[in-house]
This record gives structure tokens, sequence and C-alpha cells, in this order.
């Protein structure tokens, strides 16, 4: 299991924190930035990737999906109903309330949790992509925030994450960075209508791409977006979240953005 050690700067991106340095158990490092999405392989992942070559696709552990690339997306194809049910088998829709998020929560978004056979703890959880409405694919966020080893088709082809929930347009859509963020801001506010009585629900969706490279993403789901009187952009605001916002706002219906 790899350690987070630290957050530093990133010599790709320029980001003064973004780039987290975890260690592993034989000592190497690794490295990921959640800001431009570099990721440097640890000693310990490139000798599993590679003794993994042996062994049976079912086999391959949580840890062997670090660092896989989301490049590989193109092309591609859409996850099979024999993948879906396979990940089924080894998942929950019971979180344990990882990362402050409730099971209606993930209920609500077809959330799956799986956990370590030794220790009980969550190891990985893995987000539904959807293509008009359609399952096209499952991300998954590894413990502690490593992203890689997709399940068919989860890129800019896709949907929002959480669209599929949220056909008709409104009032109000708000737009965040990432999937465990919509989650918690979705939860957030039904919490709050809760307390006031309210039988309401505001649409919540995030790309599947992270902030930095969503425009392409946005500007193919235009038209559901503009079903919209205000949309809410609500990205980080370190330097890259607020690059990130600038490029959104270009991609979206003018005059709607907040």
């Amino acid at each position: 299991m790899s350690v987070l050690l630290r957050h530093e700067g990133c010599d790709s991106c320029g980001s003064s924190d973004a780039k987290a340095v975890y260690q592993d158990e034989d000592g190497s490092e690794n490295s990921h930035c959640f800001s431009c999405g570099k990721t440097v392989a640890s000693k310990e992942y490139i000798e599993a990737k590679n003794a993994s070559k042996t062994k049976s696709k079912r086999k391959v552990q949580t840890k062997d999906l670090l660092n896989m690339s989301e490049d590989k997306q193109k092309g591609k194809l859409a996850v099979t109903p024999e993948q879906t049910e396979e990940l089924k088998s080894r998942t929950s829709l019971k979180g344990s309330n990882y990362r402050g998020i409730n099971d209606a929560t993930l209920k609500a978004f077809g959330v799956r949790t799986e956990y370590d056979e030794e220790s009980g703890e969550v190891s990985a959880v893995y987000y539904p992509c959807t293509e008009d409405g359609e399952l096209s694919g499952w991300k998954p966020r590894v413990h502690p925030k490593i992203f890689g080893g997709s399940i068919g088709r989860t890129g800019a082809t896709c949907e929002m994450f959480g669209q599929f929930k949220f056909k008709t347009g409104g009032k109000f859509v708000l737009l965040v960075g990432g999937e465990h963020d919509g989650l918690a801001a979705y939860q957030m506010l039904q919490n709050y209508y809760k307390s006031k009585g309210w039988e309401y629900e505001t649409p919540v969706v995030s790309p599947s791409v992270g902030e930095t490279g969503c425009a392409k993403q946005l500007a193919k789901n235009y038209t559901w977006f503009d079903s919209f009187d205000r949309i809410v952009v609500g990205f980080d605001q370190d330097e890259a979240g607020i690059e990130a916002t600038e490029k959104a706002i270009a991609a979206l219906p003018k005059g709607k953005v907040f």
C-alpha cells in the first residue's frame, strides 16, 4: 500500500503543490499531479505490472491499476454487460461513509465500492460513465486518490458524471471539478433542503476527465447545459482551477454561467 509523503510543486505544469508523492512498501516513490495529470510510476508498480502479465485478468489487484494512462481511452469499446456483472460481483453500493458520502448518495449516482479482502477497508471506488444515457464505462478511484485502469469508455466522449440522473433542464445546474466533489455537493444540498422541509433537487455534475481538460467534454454536452437557466461553476480556486474555469466558461452557453 502506498503512503502519502508530501505535496510539492510540479515541473510539468508549474503548480505549486498539486503533485502528490507516495512511498510504496519497498521504499520506492511514485507521484501524481492532480493539476496536469502527469504520473510517475514506482519501482514496485513496474515490477507488479510485469508480473501481472503471467496472471489471469481477474487476479490483477487494485494496486496494479496505478498510473494507467487515460490516453488509452482512445478507441476503447464500451463496457460489456459481462464486465459490469463481474465488477458488481466484487463491489457494493454500500460505501461505509468513505470520505463522508452516505449510501443513499452513492446509490443515487450508481457508484460502487470495492473493499480490501484482508483489511476490510475501502480500496477503490468506481464511478459509472454514460453516453446517451447508457452505461459506457466505469472509472475507478484507487484509495487514496489515484485514477487509472478504467473499464470501457470514460473519457471526453462521455456525458458528464451524473448527467444520466438529470435528464431534463431547469433553473440551476452545479458543475464541479470531480466525481467525489459532485457526490459531496449533491449530498450537502440535499441535506440543506431536507432541513428546510423542501422537496427539491439541484442537478450536480462533473467532468469525467478532470477540470483542466474538460472543455471538449463540456462542448459535447452543450445542448444539455443549455436546457438550464443558470450554470454555476464550482471548480477549485487554485491556479489550475481558475484556468479551467475560464476554459469552461468559453465552452458553455453564453450568458448563463455564474
